[in-house]
């Protein structure tokens, strides 16, 4: 068995099936079973490709042909994540909202549907993403201060956040990612 996993941005899921985000949250979810007769036919071409570049470029034309008729990302959403990825998952919720012209309960639904996540759970997912960055980038200090850096309260605050998101320690999620990293690879939002 194969596995081709498509990540995209924040905002990328509706614009271009019409779906919730939050409806594919912490799922892997077949192509037959979110595009129908179109991911059914994706799915044998890509299985019938020759090499992982040709499948590539054949999921990344179903996905240019999709995001040519795609939704537009509602402005709010869009300011806010703006503020969010500036910022590194620091802005408050009620800070947000005023940014973005919404209240804190709109401004939850709007990301939720759009993102998958609520917006305190993206701005972990940054703050996360974010150590694993810094940790990589060679930071000075050590587990303390780079807790410190990337906005955790305190450095067992992070260590229970890597646990949960990556299921062990900060000090063995670096050595397996060091492990697993490639040139060119980016940290995923």
């Amino acid at each position: 068995t194969e596995v081709l996993c498509v990540g995209l941005l924040p905002g990328a899921l509706p614009a271009v099936g019409g779906w919730s985000a939050s409806e594919f949250a912490d799922r892997a979810v077949p192509l037959e079973e979110a595009w129908g007769k179109s991911g059914a036919e994706l799915s044998r071409r890509m299985l019938e490709a020759r090499d992982n570049e040709s499948r590539l470029r054949i999921v990344s034309e179903a996905l240019r042909a999709r995001f040519d008729r795609a939704r537009a990302v509602p402005a709010a959403l869009r300011r806010a994540l703006e503020l969010l990825l500036g910022s590194d998952g620091r802005t408050r919720v009620a800070e947000l909202a005023a940014a973005a012209g919404v209240g804190r309960r709109q401004l939850h639904r709007v990301f939720r549907y759009w993102t998958g996540l609520d917006v305190r759970s993206y701005s972990r997912v940054l703050r996360f993403r974010r150590a694993l960055e810094a940790h990589k980038g060679g930071a000075a200090g050590g587990w303390a201060d780079l807790a410190f850096a990337c906005g955790y309260a305190d450095q067992p605050h992070m260590i229970r956040e890597f646990s949960e998101f990556f299921g062990m320690s900060p000090a063995a999620a670096a050595a397996w990612w060091s492990r697993q990293w490639q040139p060119g690879w980016t940290v995923p939002p």
